[in-house]
């Protein structure tokens, strides 16, 4: 018998588990409610967090991919908690399929920016940012705040 044998084996089970990405398919809802139905910021917590935090949605796990519902509005009502951003900061890679959907600010909520994105690669296609604002003219950002970052844009729309 290989006398380095049992030593390999453990090397390899206190190795990190290399994640395989996460295809997560987001309905129509866009707040977190214990509801069966994988929201959209259920849905952007788990990919940033690689896990399952909101168990409506699978776990996120590496460089996710979020599935919007084709042609739905997802209206942010107020900013996710200790940011000035209306969705968790996104800080692991992710490629958001928007379907041609929009994600927007309520015109009643208190201004705030839609997606902060630090230090990751994102890439957001065929979807419309509306109503993105700060207050905060030295961090900036409306829509989008990108810092040290790669953000590719494709087929996005960006308004107010």
């Amino acid at each position: 018998m290989n006398r380095y044998l049992p030593l390999a084996a453990l090397v390899a089970s206190l190795a990190p588990a290399v994640g395989i990405p996460a295809t997560i398919s987001v309905s129509e809802v866009t707040e977190i409610a214990n509801d069966g139905r994988c929201s959209l910021l259920e849905a952007l917590d788990n990919a940033e967090q690689d896990r399952g935090i909101h168990a409506d949605c699978p776990a996120g796990s590496g460089a996710d991919q979020l599935v919007l519902t084709p042609g739905h509005r997802y209206t942010l009502t107020e900013p996710w908690p200790g940011s000035d951003s209306g969705t968790p900061s996104l800080t692991g890679d992710l490629e958001v399929q928007g379907n041609e959907a929009v994600i927007e600010r309520s015109m009643a909520a208190n201004p705030f920016r839609l997606f902060e994105i630090l230090g990751a690669t994102v890439t957001i296609e065929g979807l419309t940012l509306r109503q993105g604002l700060t207050q905060d003219l030295m961090i900036g950002g409306g829509a989008l705040r990108v810092v040290d970052a790669d953000l590719t844009l494709r087929e996005v729309v960006l308004t107010d």
